[in-house]
């Protein structure tokens, strides 16, 4: 379904002026934080997210929430990167990087706010031409 939203959304998006930007839980960094590979952080840092993580007695419960309540795939920046190219996006941009170069992710850039932004994967997009 993932997939064929994108899709949907690259043929609607005006190729000189349209950008997507697509924020999913990091699979890559909440299985790290799993494994206690980060001195800093913990899944139980993120009780606030969601009352199933914050009730979850286990850190695979909070795992499982954190990836997978309200979503239908799992993904990390590399499988994001993958799943748009394939629904025809290029230029694919990762936020709080270097400013891009194009009206609709200067926009995007400009007015959302990151939900999230310590446990999710961001990545910014304009459709490909043709």
């Amino acid at each position: 379904e993932g997939l064929r939203l994108l899709r949907e959304c690259r043929r609607v998006l005006n190729p000189q002026t349209g950008a997507i930007r697509i924020g999913v839980p990091d699979a890559a960094l909440l299985t790290s934080l799993y494994h206690n590979n980060h001195e800093s952080a913990s899944l139980s840092d993120f009780s606030e997210i969601s009352d199933d993580v914050e009730k979850a007695s286990t850190d695979a419960a909070r795992l499982w929430h954190l990836l997978f309540d309200g979503h239908k795939a799992c993904y990390d920046t590399g499988a994001l990167d993958a799943v748009l190219r394939q629904a025809g996006f290029t230029f694919i941009y990762h936020p709080f990087r270097q400013p891009p170069d194009h009206p609709g992710l200067q926009q995007i850039e400009r007015e959302c706010i990151s939900m999230f932004p310590c446990l999710s994967a961001y990545a910014s997009a304009i459709p490909a031409v043709g």
